[in-house]
C-alpha cells in the first residue's frame, strides 16, 4: 500500500511539536481529482494538551504554524482537533464531504 511522503511528514511534525493524545493523519486524495497517489487532500484527527483552553481557531493556528512548509505542497487540509477530555467524551469524527469537482 502506497503511502505518501506528505503524509509521513505531517505525522512526524505534529507528533513532535503536539506529543498528542490521539492523531490520525487521513490521506483523502483517492476522493478528489489527483486521484489516491496525488498526497492533496488531508484529514487530522488530533488530541492533544496543547489545546487546553485554546479556542478552535486558536487551535487551527498552531497546527498551521508548524505545518507551513507543508501546507505549500497540499491542496487541502482538514482540521479535527480537541482536548484529550473532549476527544474521549465524543471520539466521533465527521465524515468528510464529497469532492465537488471530481466527477465535473
Amino acid at each position: 500500500m502506497f503511502v505518501h511522503p506528505h503524509k509521513l511528514k505531517i505525522e512526524e511534525i505534529l507528533t513532535k511539536e503536539f506529543a498528542p493524545f490521539y492523531l490520525e493523519v487521513v490521506d483523502e486524495s483517492y476522493m478528489h481529482h489527483g486521484g489516491p497517489e496525488a498526497g492533496s487532500h488531508y484529514k487530522v484527527i488530533m488530541a492533544s494538551h496543547e489545546f487546553l483552553n485554546l479556542k478552535m481557531v486558536e487551535r487551527h493556528k498552531k497546527v498551521h504554524k508548524v505545518l507551513h512548509l507543508v501546507l505549500n505542497d497540499i491542496h487541502a487540509l482538514s482540521l479535527k482537533l480537541y482536548t484529550p477530555e473532549e476527544w474521549l467524551n465524543n471520539p466521533i469524527v465527521p465524515a468528510s464531504p464529497k469532492c465537488m469537482g471530481k466527477n465535473k
